[in-house]
């Protein structure tokens, strides 16, 4: 099984935000968990982060966006 959020979520603060703001990698890493996290819940939030992510995830500007989350609430936006 996908287990890439629960990863994700063991790390610490600053090792999930240099994963993010590296450019090719931030948008691999949220990819995969957003994936894992929707596999595992198929919850209306997770299921609207995921097209979202998909639509607009090739841009930087959610990257930087979900580094804000991180530093505010410790998750990424649109996961549950």
């Amino acid at each position: 099984m996908m287990n890439v959020d629960n990863w994700f979520d063991e790390q610490s603060l600053i090792v999930k935000i240099i994963f993010l703001l590296i450019p090719f990698v931030g948008w691999l890493i949220e990819l995969f968990v957003r994936l894992s996290a929707l596999i595992k819940n198929q919850s209306k939030v997770n299921i609207v982060g995921m097209v979202v992510f998909a639509i607009f995830g090739g841009f930087w500007v959610l990257c930087l966006v979900d580094v804000v989350s991180l530093f505010l609430y410790d998750k990424l936006i649109l996961i549950e």
